[in-house]
């Protein structure tokens, strides 16, 4: 991953809303690995049933490519 970026979005289902930008952070270049987040405060505003998002890397020519795509299920949880 050394010499990529990531950049990741969350997009209602028909894609004509977008809810949020990701924190995408490097965590194993060597290893490939990242994390993934989107803050409470954003989550708050997650008023629809379904939401899609993806994870981009680009590389240092500009070329892009989408490594994950996924679906969020909007459900309030028991915990406290």
């Amino acid at each position: 991953m050394t010499g990529y970026t990531l950049a990741s979005q969350v997009w209602d289902s028909s894609r004509t809303t977008k809810a949020a930008d990701a924190t995408v952070s490097v965590t194993s270049t060597t290893g490939g690995t990242f994390t993934w987040s989107v803050t409470d405060t954003q989550t708050t505003t997650f008023t629809a049933d379904e939401y899609k998002y993806d994870v981009r890397l680009t590389n240092g020519s500009g070329l892009h490519e989408y490594w994950i795509e996924g679906t969020i299920y909007m459900d309030e949880g028991y915990t406290a």
